[in-house]
């Protein structure tokens, strides 16, 4: 059995869509990001960087019990554990893996950067030109970069791999970084056929108390000081577990 560590973000639904797809049993566990629940010591033990998604894998390697945090490490983890959605072929699961990496260290941060700057800071009066300029940019680059690799194949690496599921949350939220999806047709293409998966259907019951990421009011002081205000946070943290 599987515990995942999860609230309603496009992060989130990366490792949601993975066990799905998987068919591995797993627990789903809320970590109501809104409500500061990623600082507490119980959950930064198993993601210290307190973020969510994590996993906690009670039949890991050996049989041993075994927690995985980062979405790369988990996509990485599970697609190993299962044989699935990561080739044997040593080329196409380069291929696979190239674009995970893409994912995790360009496409995800940069269009998360915009999705801040152009509505959450927005929220609070923050008019940072620079910052919206700057990432939106990116944003569009990044989806330069997806269309153009799309342009003669179906899927990003070979066949439907955790690079595809790795990319499509972030895709499917292109209107909160002020993407029009059209102007991208092979993303398009790309987009609804995943969106038709039964596994990116699947949408937990929000727990009625939750301030998800996909639906954070940045007006609101407790919230945005439990999401952004890593100083005051995160410091906090820190003391508590010792560190």
């Amino acid at each position: 059995m599987i515990d995942l560590y999860y609230d309603a973000t496009p992060n989130g639904r990366k490792a949601l869509i993975v066990l799905e797809e998987t068919g591995l049993p797993y627990t789903l566990n809320w970590v109501e990001i809104g409500k500061g629940h990623q600082f507490e010591p119980e959950f930064m033990a198993i993601s210290p960087n307190s973020k969510i998604p994590a996993i906690v894998d009670h039949d890991g390697p050996g049989g041993e019990t075994v927690s995985v945090f980062e979405t790369g490490a988990i996509l990485l983890y599970l697609a190993e554990k299962t044989g699935k959605f990561l080739s044997s072929n040593p080329i196409e699961r380069l291929e696979t893996i190239k674009w995970l990496f893409w994912q995790t260290s360009s496409q995800g941060p940069f269009v998360g950067q915009a999705v801040h700057f152009i509505n959450y800071a927005a929220d609070r009066g923050i008019d940072d030109t620079y910052a919206i300029d700057r990432y939106h940019a990116e944003a569009k680059k990044l989806y330069g970069v997806l269309d153009k690799r799309l342009a003669d194949r179906v899927y990003i690496a070979g066949d439907y791999s955790i690079a595809d599921i790795a990319t499509f949350p972030w895709v499917r939220v292109a209107k909160g970084h002020r993407i029009d999806v059209t102007q991208y047709p092979n993303v398009q293409r790309w987009s609804a056929a995943i969106s038709e998966r039964p596994s990116t259907k699947v949408k937990p019951k929000i727990p009625e108390s939750d301030a998800s990421f996909e639906r954070i009011d940045g007006s609101d002081d407790k919230v945005w000081k439990n999401l952004f205000d890593h100083k005051s946070k995160a410091g906090a943290a820190a003391t508590k577990t010792g560190s």
